[in-house]
């Protein structure tokens, strides 16, 4: 029973992370999303030198000017109740797999290999629950940047943009770029668990955490230090090997906006489009922004997922 119980608060405990990191790190995702999909607006925003979006802080500065303060959230809301699905489902089903698997595995193998397969199993489950909202999610935050693709294709909220995906491209257009997205989700996500308890191990063995219960503060202290070192390193090092695919995600998202400007067949051909058009360094467009991301958004949804469950359970 109390099995049971423990692993409705870790996914209560995923819930709380993912909500707090999204809203704390979606001016991030914004700037990364514009670097990301903006060859596809070349037409309207520019090439080259004339490109509309020229670093994090002109990109910063286009968005405060066209939209205000609130652009760089924009899209947050369903950001904010994506990331929430996402966590819950990733923190929870790690570690309900990852006590499944210690449970049953007899010759003791370590715990980071533990993790990298629970990290497979929850990305899985995660990418495949969550992904009409990651598209949501998207178009949203392309905000204005989509009627320069369609003058007829502007969100006015998330139920508008909801019904507008769903009238112009039917339902599969909830599930564009699903394909790269299985490719790079699911190993990101494992990665990013079992280098997360590789770090955690490292730097407890160095600060040695208290264990008394008395000494509640300093259990708190030390969990925040390690989590957060581990966590920041554990996405940095994840996000490094799957950016390419995460590039190739964006655009699919993208791609042929009301049936229109279709500019890709399908995944592969969208990265080979990619290669042959724009060479192997726009597989890595929005990647600065999308590392100074990694390593607060990193720290925080471990920092908060580790300090929730410490007090809950």
């Amino acid at each position: 029973m109390d099995s049971e119980r423990n692993r409705y608060k870790y996914i209560f405990c995923g819930l709380m992370s993912g909500m707090l990191t999204k809203t704390a790190c979606a001016p991030f995702d914004r700037i990364r999303l514009l670097y990301q999909v903006q060859p596809m607006f070349a037409n309207k925003v520019g090439r080259g030198n004339n490109r509309k979006y020229k670093g994090i802080l002109n990109t910063a500065h286009v968005i405060l000017r066209e939209e205000g303060v609130v652009g760089l959230w924009r899209g947050n809301m369903i950001n904010t109740v994506r990331g929430g699905v996402c966590y819950a489902t990733k923190f929870g089903v790690t570690d309900i797999t990852r006590e499944l698997l210690d449970g049953i595995d007899k010759n003791g193998s370590p715990g980071s290999f533990n993790s990298v397969i629970a990290g497979a199993v929850a990305g899985l489950i995660q990418k495949s629950i969550s992904y009409p909202l990651d598209v949501v999610s998207v178009r949203m935050a392309l905000g204005i940047n989509t009627s320069n693709l369609n003058k007829e294709c502007t969100y006015r909220g998330i139920f508008n943009c909801v019904s507008q995906i769903y009238n112009r491209e039917g339902l599969c257009g909830f599930f564009k770029g699903f394909a790269p997205t299985i490719c790079t989700g699911i190993p990101y996500i494992a990665l990013q668990m079992g280098l997360f308890d590789f770090y955690k191990r490292k730097f407890k063995s160095i600060l040695e955490p208290v264990e008394s219960d008395e000494n509640l503060w300093s259990n708190v202290k030390n969990l925040a230090i390690i989590s957060s070192l581990s966590g920041s390193l554990s996405g940095f090092s994840a996000l490094l090997i799957v950016f390419p695919g995460d590039t190739v995600r964006k655009r699919m998202m993208n791609n042929a906006i009301s049936n229109q400007n279709r500019l890709y067949k399908n995944s592969l051909d969208c990265f080979r489009t990619i290669l042959r058009s724009e060479g192997v360094l726009a597989y890595y467009h929005g990647l600065f922004p999308s590392l100074l991301k990694s390593i607060p958004s990193g720290a925080i949804q471990f920092v908060s997922y580790e300090i929730f469950k410490h007090i809950i359970l």
